[in-house]
């Protein structure tokens, strides 16, 4: 499926990292509305972009944004697709990121788009 991530179409063993790349094709879904890949490739041809070491595409739009809720939905993408599992990060530190970032929000130190 499109949750898989590149170890798994390489056949590569498994370890909890897995789990961190789905976690990151999810925050890709609720941050573009689309399923990763989905507008992009085939599902072979997504199988082989993985395994080359390829992100989706991120419209300009959500890319370029100021809003900091993209901001920060987009920095943990970035962290759980990190191509190489023993460099991705573990759960705990992506959970540790976001929080980070709403606490800044919630403390003002960033604005919400379209916020008073």
């Amino acid at each position: 499926g499109v949750f898989r991530s590149p170890e798994e179409y390489s056949h590569l063993p498994q370890t909890a990292a897995v789990d961190v790349w789905a976690f990151g094709s999810i925050i890709y879904h609720i941050t573009t509305g689309t399923k990763v890949w989905k507008s992009q490739y085939s599902k072979r041809d997504a199988e082989k972009a993985m395994i080359r070491g390829e992100l989706p595409v991120i419209e300009d739009s959500i890319a370029n944004s100021s809003n900091p809720v993209d901001q920060a939905l987009l920095g943990a993408f970035y962290m759980c697709y990190t191509h190489n599992p023993q460099k991705r990060p573990i759960a705990k530190e992506v959970a540790k990121y976001l929080e980070e970032r709403w606490s800044e929000l919630s403390q003002g130190k960033w604005q919400v788009e379209g916020g008073n």
